[in-house]
């Protein structure tokens, strides 16, 4: 499996995950929103700190068995 076909698979991967994804990425936001005293400023902040941890963990998962294959 090379490269492109990696990628196209991680895309496809992330279009099944949409339905839930997005309400972990807002729980996560919520929690960070608690952790940090729950301040008014830093809502954006909070959802793309919430996002990129939530998307990682779902790609590392999608290309850790793939790279398993590739020889």
């Amino acid at each position: 499996m090379n490269t492109h076909e990696i990628s196209r698979e991680i895309v496809s991967h992330a279009c099944h995950l949409s339905s839930g994804v997005e309400e972990e990425i807002r729980h996560r936001a919520y929690q960070i929103w608690e952790e940090r005293g729950r301040h008014c400023d830093g809502a954006l902040d909070d959802w793309l700190k919430a996002e990129a941890e939530i998307l990682s963990r779902h790609v590392f998962h999608c290309v850790k068995p793939m790279a398993l294959t590739v020889h």
